[in-house]
Order: structure tokens, then sequence, then C-alpha cells
């Protein structure tokens, strides 16, 4: 009967043996998983932590922090997605806009090239004309107003890009005072097709006076960004009047060419009727 007993005590104490064994391969499993997990994650053993001893957490901890901060990492990823893929919707169609403005001035170039062409074949045949009648007054006459038109021709050709090698001595400190070049990749995209576009026109400013223009042209595109200076001023908006140049008026602008111009006022880049006025009748 004794024997019976001790065996059955014997039996008792391996199968509680075994439980503990069990309960702990449990855990022993679980931590491996949470330390697998977190090092997924960047978490790292402390001995091999290099940051902070303080700062360092247990695995189990790293991943319970992880899990609640993921869902607003990943809200703040997709909200910076967005406006990544809005600036450059947006730069995109600037880039459309400034492409199409330039073959606009490309094909007025080429049409008042076409009529100074004509305008001296007539004048030529008109010189013909007065030598053969010994008119040297008319032949002096005709000549003076060829090469006034040779003149206007010149202007209006494309003159040659110019690239700079390296930035001016001048751009530091100019870029030190206009911080928003730095921090706004928006008007920094802006300014730098702006800076182009003068390049391609012809302006050969260097230095600050340069970048100056380039800041007006973003500050006329931008105008939140930097205010106002003129609003105090008297006759800084002219209003109600009519823009004219040499009798032309913006009604003598075809249609189709007059919702263009328009539309390039607009983006900023015709400052004015004035000036749209001005380089399409020149």
């Amino acid at each position: 009967m004794e024997q019976l007993q001790n065996q059955e005590v014997n039996e008792g104490q391996e199968v509680h043996t075994e439980n503990d064994s069990t309960d702990e391969g449990y855990s022993e499993s679980g931590s491996n998983e949470n330390e697998s997990t977190a090092a997924e994650m960047g978490w790292v053993p402390k001995d091999e932590y290099r940051g902070d001893p303080n700062k360092w957490v247990d695995a189990e901890t790293f991943v319970n922090r992880g899990n609640k901060s993921g869902p607003i990492l990943k809200e703040r990823n997709e909200h910076l997605i967005k406006e990544i893929q809005t600036l450059k919707s947006e730069f995109a169609k600037h880039k459309e806009v400034t492409e199409q403005f330039k073959a606009f001035q490309a094909e007025q170039r080429e049409r008042r090239e076409a009529e100074y062409k004509v305008q001296i074949s007539e004048l030529r045949l008109q010189k013909s004309e007065a030598i053969r009648n010994g008119d040297g007054d008319a032949v002096n006459d005709i000549d003076d107003r060829i090469d006034a038109i040779k003149d206007r021709a010149r202007d209006v050709k494309i003159p040659p890009q110019q690239t700079q090698v390296a930035p001016h001595p001048d751009f530091d400190s100019w870029q030190a005072e206009n911080s928003w070049f730095n921090s706004d990749k928006k008007m920094k995209a802006y300014a730098v097709e702006v800076a182009m576009e003068l390049r391609e026109k012809g302006d050969q400013s260097e230095g600050r006076v340069f970048f100056d223009k380039v800041k007006e042209a973003v500050r006329k595109d931008f105008p939140s960004k930097f205010g106002n200076p003129n609003r105090s001023k008297p006759g800084a908006v002219e209003t109600g009047s009519v823009s004219s140049y040499k009798g032309k008026t913006f009604n003598d602008i075809p249609a189709d060419e007059r919702k263009v111009i328009k539309s390039f006022i607009e983006q900023g880049l015709y400052k004015t009727e004035a000036e749209a006025l001005k380089e399409y009748f020149n």
C-alpha cells in the first residue's frame, strides 16, 4: 500500500515538472517572437544599443509603442505623399503654361520677322524705282527706313542661351535674405524656371540685380508669401484705364490670340496688358 502511494506522488511530481517546462517554453517562445518583431521595427538588444541607456526599452514595450504610433505615422506619410503629388501636379501645370508661353512668343517672333521681310522687300522695290528716277532724297529716306526695320528685326531674334557654370558670389547672401528659396520647394522650383526664362530672353544682368528680378517675379506669383508693400502707395494699381500701344488696343488682337495673351497675363508671364500690347504690335 505504501509503495502505491509513493508511486502516485512521484508521478504527480513528474507531471508538475513537465507542465512547468512547457510554460517556460511558451514564455521563451513569446519573448523570442517579440524580439524578432521588434528587430524588424528597428529594436536592438541592450548590449547593442548605442543611445541613451535610460531610453532603451525591452522588445515587448518597443513593439507596443510601435503598434500605437504606427497608424499616426502612416497617416502623416499619406498626407506628405499627397502634398508632394499636389506640388508635382502644380509644377507640371506651370511648366506646361511656360512652354505654351514660349511657343506663343516664338510664333510672334516668326510673324514679325516675316512682316519685316515683306516690308524690306517693298522698300527695296521703291528704292530701285527712286534710283531709276534719280531721286537721291527718296533713296536716302528708304535706306533709313530699311535700317530701322533691320534694327527692329534684330530685337526679336532669340539670343543665345547663357549657362552659368558656378554660383555668383552674391548668391549666398541673397539666399540668406530670402529663406523661402530653401524652405518652400514650390517657390524655389518656380524661381529656377523664372531664372531660365530670363536668360532665354537675353537678360544679361548678374549677381544681386539678376536675383532680385527673379524674386520680383516670384513675389507676383506668390503675393501672399511676401505681402503687398505697394498697397499704400498712390497709383500703384491702375484701374478703369484702357491700355494701348501705337493706337492699338487689346480689341485689335484676334480673339483667339487675345484669349491666350490674357491667360499669360493671369499667370504673370506678362506684367500688364500694356506690356503684352507692346510686344505684340512692336
